[in-house]
């Protein structure tokens, strides 16, 4: 597996990935998205302020990661980035997460972020485990904020300061 920045022919291979988990309680959306609406969401990820990198196996996009400005156009959380990371189910329990955050936290350093958040659902178990692994703590929980029909979860932050 290698880890490169995302091109724009990715974008088909992310989004696939991200329509995964939609609806499953993995992340809050509950219906799949399109290419197009994800497009400038893709144009703002610069691989020198807030990169986007996909995992390849065999030449093909098997997860991807990204930073993004937490609370953007605060100046005083200028340092501070959420990393998200998704993978292909087919690809799942090989590491690919792990080493996707991994990248994450080295690029932040380089990149001069002093602190990195990650933002999911309590149905999440997998991912806070990931997580905790990595040294990441738990900084918050917002009970009871999603809902999913007549199910309600909360939503954690977990926090590092690299």
């Amino acid at each position: 597996m290698t880890i490169r920045p995302a091109y724009p022919a990715d974008i088909g291979a992310i989004v696939e990935i991200l329509n995964q988990s939609a609806g499953t309680g993995a992340n809050a959306r509950l219906a799949p998205v399109t290419v197009e609406s994800r497009e400038a969401w893709f144009a703002a990820h610069s691989p020198d302020a807030f990169p986007l990198w996909v995992a390849e196996a065999e030449e093909v996009v098997v997860g991807w990661c990204s930073l993004s400005a937490w609370r953007g156009g605060r100046e005083a959380l200028r340092g501070a980035a959420e990393v998200s990371y998704y993978v292909d189910r087919a690809h799942y329990r090989r590491g690919i997460a792990t080493a996707l955050v991994r990248h994450a936290a080295e690029a932040a350093q380089r990149l001069g972020l002093h602190t990195l958040l990650a933002v999911g659902l309590e149905t999440n178990a997998a991912s806070e485990a990931l997580l905790l692994r990595e040294g990441f703590e738990r900084w918050g929980l917002l009970p009871e904020i999603a809902r999913f029909g007549e199910a309600r979860t909360g939503q954690w932050i977990y926090g590092r300061h690299i």
